[in-house]
């Protein structure tokens, strides 16, 4: 459940060492600024830094590989490219303190160019949650998107077959995995997160926990369609029954099959 990304409080420390910017650029710098870099689900700063960290991405890398490249590889239609990217701008941040403490890959001082990166991120920020900023929550939109298949051909049915939104903290970067995409058309809906959560003491592997984002069952409508969602949220496991005992002790129902 470690939502703090260690390449955000990288950032952090950048922009403490720059000197007061003016108007929108500085509201973003100085929030920033004064942050843990813990992407908790009710933090503003942590909503304003998933634009800061896609506008400044944008800003080195694009004259890179030309606009053309840049919307391909942002646009969501090959995720071996947006994880190109991801590797990229994981890579400058690792390096933050280091070969890029001062420049950008391009060469250009971020005195220069993270002013007007820290005011789009305030102005994308702004413009989809509202001017008042105390009201910004990362877990406004950041949580699961889920689709059943048939929700696709059945959209007016969605509703029935969707699991519920679980929304969290994190981000890709962080150890409670929640990748968003980098194109922005539906920020900030999960696109990668632990499916699987499991913890076993194999001294006494009966013992062992699990949980999943959603349940077990697979079928809309039943109780064990999405009972486990909550649980994840919050970080908690359930009994993974083992032996042969614990699983007829605890059994909700059993189907038997018999052949012919």
């Amino acid at each position: 459940g470690d939502t703090t990304s260690v390449y955000a409080k990288a950032w952090v420390r950048v922009l403490q060492r720059q000197g007061e910017f003016t108007g929108d650029a500085e509201k973003a710098r100085a929030m920033l600024a004064g942050w843990d870099g813990n992407l908790l689900p009710g933090s503003a700063p942590a909503l304003l830094y998933a634009y800061f960290r896609r506008h400044v991405t944008r800003a080195v890398f694009e004259p890179v590989v030309g606009r053309e490249t840049y919307e391909e590889m942002t646009s969501g239609t090959s995720p071996a490219l947006a994880r190109l990217l991801s590797t990229y701008a994981g890579t400058l941040a690792a390096q933050l303190g280091t070969a890029f403490a001062e420049r950008d890959p391009n060469g250009m001082p971020w005195t220069e160019t993270l002013p007007a990166i820290c005011a789009e991120a305030w102005g994308s920020a702004s413009e989809r949650y509202g001017d008042d900023s105390s009201r910004w929550r990362w877990d406004a939109d950041h949580g699961t998107g889920s689709k059943h298949p048939l929700s696709w051909e059945f959209p007016e049915q969605a509703a029935l077959l969707d699991p519920p939104r679980a929304m969290v903290g994190g981000d890709g970067d962080c150890l409670q995995c929640a990748g968003y995409a980098w194109s922005g058309a539906s920020d900030f809906v999960i696109t990668g997160l632990s499916v699987y959560r499991q913890a076993v003491d194999y001294t006494a592997p009966e013992r062992g926990t699990y949980i999943v984002p959603a349940g077990v069952s697979g079928l809309p409508g039943t109780p064990h369609y999405s009972d486990q969602l909550e649980h994840w949220r919050v970080h908690e496991r359930v009994p993974a029954w083992m032996t042969e005992a614990d699983v007829k002790a605890n059994a909700a129902h059993t189907l038997e099959l018999k052949p012919g």
